[in-house]
């Protein structure tokens, strides 16, 4: 007699298809209805999965089609189609990528909307960040931290400033924290913060 259990049970269960199947969709001009040329490079997509994973890139794209596609001009191509193509099919994109291109892709990330992207390239870039801190480029990382709404590496730049603070404020760079009066604030405070722990341990 056949029991329904018996064909129920969770080792009978298919494993899902949905990203290899979306991923087929990607570059089919046949049913995509949007487009981006990336330095003449054509990229086709459907604006459904946009709307789902990236609708900030939506609404940039929305007036475009197919036949005149999005112009974008100041991305790598390899960049923006490595993002678009985890858009569709969510795996993972290897370490070593993330690594090579993280400011890259975090430019490209904050300005076209692929915010997934975004928080992963903001760590990887601080993290190879780490041990290449000077007191002569962090402060442009603070402010482009600051212009960029990256709060971890916004974090890991005033630290280093804390931790160094005579060397950055007698550097050439420091008077960069003019462009922002509202930045400098924040690290007069930070800074008071620190000395303050510093003297109740």
């Amino acid at each position: 007699r056949i029991r329904p259990e018996n064909y129920c049970r969770h080792d009978f269960t298919p494993e899902s298809s949905v990203a290899d199947d979306l991923y087929r969709l990607y570059q089919d001009e046949d049913t995509a209805d949007v487009a981006f040329e990336v330095k003449g490079q054509v990229l086709y997509a459907h604006k459904a999965i946009l709307k789902a994973r990236v609708p900030d890139l939506l609404v940039m794209a929305e007036p475009c089609g197919v036949e005149n596609p999005m112009p974008i001009n100041d991305v790598d191509p390899d960049i923006f189609e490595t993002m678009l193509k985890h858009v569709y099919h969510g795996k993972k994109i290897h370490d070593s990528y993330w690594e090579d291109h993280a400011k890259q892709i975090l430019d490209a990330s904050g300005k076209y909307g692929f915010t997934e992207h975004k928080s992963v390239a903001e760590a990887w870039h601080v993290k190879n960040l780490q041990q290449n801190f000077t007191v002569d480029n962090v402060v442009d990382e603070l402010l482009y931290a600051d212009a960029k709404n990256c709060p971890i590496l916004k974090k890991a730049a005033m630290d280093f400033i804390i931790e160094h603070g005579l060397e950055v404020v007698e550097s050439e760079s420091y008077g960069k924290l003019d462009e922002s009066p509202e930045l400098r604030k924040e690290f007069v405070k930070a800074a008071f913060s620190s000395k303050e722990r510093k003297r109740e341990q």
